[in-house]
């Protein structure tokens, strides 16, 4: 977590942000993550850790489905986004924002693939479902003002892909 393998007095400790999408491309490969933290002298875990691991939970308490227990699924990866399969079939495209940026952007295309026709999107964590339309061989998420304007956590965002049913 900071640049230390054992507890050092005046670590630097990676942001939350940084952890949260190491975490996502370490799943998306169908790996796992071992943060590392040392207590100090006196047993405890330093308070920069343990602000990082209540950022990391706030996190995960929102878009946990789309990491545990899941599969990666090829591509793994499209530009900013990172894909997971949960058990039940849906893909989760978990966003990365570049540096800089706070909020996903109104408009995002996925290249590698696109859900099967009547296919619900939708926003982990939010109500409802999102717009999308097919693009070529992938296809284009669109959110609204609002949707942006009240996203459901910070540093990255779930999209669940529903497949419909096969009858």
């Amino acid at each position: 977590m900071g640049d230390s393998w054992s507890y050092a007095p005046h670590d630097r400790y990676k942001p939350a942000r940084a952890l949260v999408h190491t975490l996502v491309n370490i799943v998306a490969k169908g790996g796992n993550l071992l943060l590392g933290i040392g207590p100090d002298a006196t047993g405890q875990l330093p308070a920069e850790s343990v602000k990082r691991l209540e950022e990391i939970g706030a996190w995960l308490s929102v878009n946990g489905r789309a990491i545990y227990a899941t599969r990666a699924i090829p591509p793994y990866s499209d530009g900013n986004f990172r894909f997971t399969r949960e058990a039940g079939g849906a893909v989760d495209a978990i966003y990365l924002p570049p540096d800089g940026a706070d909020a996903p952007p109104a408009g995002m295309t996925v290249h590698a693939f696109a859900p099967a026709k009547g296919s619900a999107v939708r926003l982990i964590g939010a109500p409802g479902t999102v717009a999308w339309h097919a693009d070529g061989k992938g296809f284009t998420i669109t959110l609204t003002d609002e949707q942006r304007a009240h996203l459901p956590c910070a540093y990255a965002w779930t999209f669940r892909i529903d497949q419909p049913e096969k009858r």
